[in-house]
């Protein structure tokens, strides 16, 4: 099975959907058109997790490496570790509450997933009576 044969699975408990045109030239040096990506949160922001085989050319050197990446809208946004608190206040901006939350952690102490899923908990619409 491809991405052209199917857009999303589900294995065990993780599910993977097609992700399009995401650019990651700063560690590939190409960008990637099409692949499967893991769903880590989905919503006004979504959280994907995409997995790569790398390998240094022997049978031995290979290795599976992850790349966390989040889109808001039109944009995709490869989340580095170093860079999670600015990308994710620069994300949640329009959640004030939240956006002076985690202003305030310090960098190591910010749970990525954790902080999508309240700001995607809070666009949620409001059941009514």
């Amino acid at each position: 099975m491809t991405t052209e044969d199917i857009t999303s699975f589900v294995m065990g408990q993780d599910s993977f959907t097609v992700a399009k045109d995401f650019d990651f030239r700063h560690i590939f040096y190409f960008k990637i058109t099409q692949d499967f990506v893991q769903v880590l949160s989905s919503g006004k922001i979504s959280l994907y997790r995409y997995y790569a085989l790398m390998g240094s050319g022997s049978k031995f050197g290979k290795s599976t490496v992850t790349y966390t990446f989040l889109k808001k809208g039109l944009d995709i946004v490869h989340v580095r570790e170093k860079e999670t608190k600015d990308i994710l206040l620069k994300h949640i901006k329009d959640f004030p509450e939240l956006h002076n939350i985690v202003s305030q952690m310090n960098k190591e102490g910010i749970n990525l997933k954790k902080q999508i899923e309240l700001y995607n908990a809070h666009f949620l619409p409001k059941a009514g009576i």
